[in-house]
């Protein structure tokens, strides 16, 4: 007779396996807005701990400009409302601000757009209270994790709570030119080459925190009509030769473990660590 498996307390369950378990019981037993609030309340550490770093300071090479400088820049209703929600606490960067400029200096043909808002948190502190401002204002949240809370409705909302800081230092961590930018109520922030290679569809790297994950982004963005030049993909033979052996043996243990199981699949300590390693700056 085969004995009944038990299920492991939240205490010896790894980060993946932990949101994986809370995540589908959230949606399972449709929590309001006030059971939400407890879980994220009684699993701070869990969910506001990882990574825990401020961004340095001020760059010469982000630029700053007036909002009214674009013309036919227009935010949806939804955008503005979200702006006031998180005026002070947190701003909006990455690909739905590409959109928008994208949008103003390019025209709607091209193949910039983004599904959703990323948000991002000043301070430390903020990102509790980030959170639970959208849970209030009765956003529906569908995922959370160590690294981001994912809100659907009335519109997709994702919550950066890995890191924070100002928002010329946080964009500046970003790896390609064309995803360099944020905004705040009356202002772009933007990389100084942001406007000439999103016109010429060119991915240029800026920075570099793994060089495989930015494999990964280099196809999600050739799909949208974006291309590398070579000099731009040696900059990735470049920061792996770079790289301590230390780093590159961890990375190629992780992958050949996943290129040889059945399945193509880690343990749930094993898939923590890699992507541990595909985030950490070397």
């Amino acid at each position: 007779m085969n004995e009944e498996k038990k299920e492991k307390p939240d205490n010896e369950l790894g980060q993946r396996e932990f949101f994986r378990k809370y995540n589908k019981l959230m949606k399972e037993e449709k929590w309001n807005k006030d059971k939400i609030k407890e879980f994220i309340n009684k699993n701070e550490k869990r969910i506001f701990t990882r990574g825990n770093r401020y961004i340095g300071t001020h760059r010469d090479h982000i630029i700053i400009k007036k909002i009214e400088e674009y013309e036919g820049v227009k935010f949806i209703k939804e955008i503005k409302e979200i702006q006031e929600m998180i005026r002070g606490i947190g701003f909006i960067a990455g690909g739905r601000v590409r959109q928008e400029i994208g949008n103003s200096i390019l025209g709607r043909e091209k193949n910039i757009s983004s599904d959703d808002v990323d948000i991002y948190c000043y301070r430390e502190e903020d990102r509790k209270r980030l959170v639970e401002t959208f849970i209030d204002k009765g956003y529906e949240m569908s995922f959370m994790n160590s690294n981001c809370v994912n809100f659907t409705k009335p519109m997709k909302v994702q919550i950066i709570t890995s890191f924070y800081g100002d928002i010329s230092t946080v964009i500046d961590e970003f790896d390609f030119t064309i995803c360099r930018v944020g905004m705040d109520e009356e202002y772009f922030y933007m990389d100084k080459d942001f406007e000439e290679n999103l016109k010429n569809n060119l991915l240029v790297i800026k920075t570099v925190q793994c060089p495989i994950g930015a494999i990964r982004r280099i196809i999600k963005y050739t799909k949208k009509g974006f291309f590398m030049t070579g000099f731009q993909m040696l900059k990735l033979y470049m920061d792996w030769d770079s790289r301590s052996n230390e780093y590159k043996e961890e990375l190629v243990k992780y992958l050949m473990k996943m290129e040889k199981s059945e399945d193509g699949k880690l343990s749930q300590e094993e898939f923590e660590e890699l992507e541990s390693i595909l985030i950490k700056v070397d």
